[in-house]
């Protein structure tokens, strides 16, 4: 049975006892409950203790913890032998027990000008997540007792079920006959793959069909890919994304990793380089202010978050020459969003890369590679150096934030390093030069970004914030410009957040890393 990926609310009575107000913002908060055979069941809001959905870029599905009231079992009883299907639940417990959680505020005209529809991608979250697992919580009575759901996107759990038969000779034109073609002839873009896993494993299950982004990226990366017999969807997609190596661009660009996700509200998967992505943190074109060129927001630079100063004291202190984040964008709405509320913080925790990490992980990883047709061995040293890596990531990933000085890339190197005493060896099976990148370089960069400076807080909750997007972190009062704040202040990528819903609150836990310092921070790289 294909279910709807969006919810369609189908019980309007319940739709002014279904909003809160949060932080000064009216929400409407719709969670329905169906098992697919006829009993669908919209839950009172009243009902939820509290609900918790995560994002997190290194994965494309969402997770969820919804706890409820639960006393005497109420939620899956009749209290009634004439009560119909939608006034209580009944569980199969194979993971077709769907929740529909769809959440969007409304009633606000500081969303958006008079004229333009709030885009629900960007300020609002719906999800068709399956109960994976669930437990009971008790209490002091059983009128005390509540109820915990584990869950993720119903898609993920298709996938994770689906020993999917697929060959990337699927994707062959009708003029090559595979069992006459040659190795080379049946290699086809991994991305184009990836693709396909996604379409034949989802086709019966959810409607409408799977749809694309524009900005979908078929990779450089070539591969004759057929799933092994105990693969799963999901174990053939998580395989495709480590091998895929994104489209080339330019000369020293591209053919890096991807991020997969999907839209909250549309649904539309995305497959973006990681060259890309950081790209859309700043314009590459500036906007020409009273005397000076003032680089604008990207579309992904969605909000500012300031550090409010707790000291009282500022006798010493004095602005900053320039501001940190770039000016908010007159081409893309949603940037620079900042709520005198919620975009206020009074604490952060931010911690540098750890030294296991950069010490044991990031070093140079030749890739080594046999080529069986003509009885060749070869072994690519030049793409893998750590040296060569810091210098993409700099090309690629951190002028990318360039506003007035160049941009420090955080990433230390020493003489061990350099001087290859520290050396990974790896051997890839990939046919080309290009392909072969995911095993090495594709490695580093990924470990370049997800291990590197990280930044945590808790804030007051906002819809806005989002996995894969971009955040500044600006101070309220100014100070000493020193290597500190050269790494604190600025844009910063939001790889995890948390939406915690309770009865009296939302809140956000966000977690955000960056590659690079505003300016030069001076760390001598010839340390021995």
């Amino acid at each position: 049975m294909a279910i709807a990926t969006t919810l369609v609310n189908n019980n309007p009575q319940l739709n002014e006892i279904n909003t809160r107000i949060y932080n000064g913002q009216k929400y409407q908060i719709d969670i329905v409950f169906d098992n697919l055979q006829g009993n669908r069941f919209q839950l009172n809001l009243a009902s939820v203790v509290d609900l918790e959905i995560e994002e997190d870029s290194r994965d494309w599905y969402r997770v969820a913890a919804l706890t409820i009231k639960n006393p005497d079992n109420l939620f899956e009883k009749k209290l009634y032998s004439s009560d119909t299907p939608d006034k209580y639940y009944k569980f199969r417990n194979d993971g077709r027990d769907i929740v529909y959680i769809a959440i969007k505020p409304i009633d606000d005209d500081t969303l958006k000008d008079s004229n333009l529809q709030i885009d629900y991608d960007v300020w609002g979250m719906s999800y068709a997540f399956s109960i994976y697992d669930r437990k009971e919580i008790v209490g002091e009575t059983s009128k005390q007792k509540q109820l915990k759901l584990y869950l993720w996107e119903y898609e993920h759990q298709i996938m994770s079920e689906y020993n999917l038969p697929v060959s990337s000779n699927e994707l062959l034109p009708a003029s090559i006959v595979p069992a006459y073609a040659t190795d080379e002839q049946k290699l086809v873009n991994t991305g184009n793959v990836i693709k396909l896993i996604i379409n034949k494993s989802l086709q019966n299950y959810i409607n409408p069909a799977p749809v694309f982004s524009k900005d979908w990226d078929v990779g450089s990366s070539k591969i004759f890919y057929t799933a092994p017999a105990n693969y799963t969807a999901a174990n053939s997609l998580e395989y495709l994304i480590k091998k895929h190596v994104s489209s080339q661009i330019g000369s020293n660009g591209g053919a890096d990793p991807c991020i997969l996700s999907r839209t909250r509200f549309t649904k539309q998967w995305r497959l973006v380089s990681y060259s890309n992505f950081f790209s859309r943190a700043v314009k590459s074109s500036a906007s020409t202010r009273p005397g000076i060129a003032v680089p604008e927001a990207g579309d992904l630079q969605r909000e500012i978050i300031t550090v409010a100063d707790q000291t009282g004291d500022r006798g010493n202190e004095y602005s900053f020459a320039l501001p940190n984040s770039p000016v908010r964008s007159t081409s893309y709405l949603y940037t620079n969003y900042q709520n005198p509320i919620t975009s206020t913080i009074k604490n952060l925790h931010i911690v540098d890369m750890s030294t296991i990490d950069n010490a044991f992980e990031l070093i140079t990883t030749p890739c080594y590679s046999n080529n069986h047709k003509n009885k060749t061995f070869s072994v690519d040293f030049a793409n893998n150096t750590i040296e060569s890596v810091k210098n993409f990531i700099d090309i690629n990933y951190t002028n990318k934030f360039k506003l007035y000085s160049k941009p420090d890339t955080l990433l230390t190197l020493n003489k061990t390093k350099t001087d290859t005493h520290s050396v990974r060896n790896v051997h890839s099976l990939s046919p080309d030069k290009i392909s072969q990148l995911a095993e090495a370089r594709n490695f580093l960069l990924a470990g370049a970004v997800f291990y590197n400076t990280s930044l945590n807080f808790e804030a007051i909750g906002s819809v806005i914030r989002e996995a894969s997007t971009f955040i500044s972190v600006e101070s309220e009062s100014g100070g000493v410009l020193n290597e500190y704040s050269d790494k604190l202040l600025g844009q910063w990528m939001v790889y995890k957040v948390v939406h915690k819903f309770t009865d009296t609150d939302y809140t956000n836990n966000i977690t955000a890393v960056r590659v690079h310092a505003n300016e030069n921070i001076n760390i001598d790289n010839n340390i021995a």
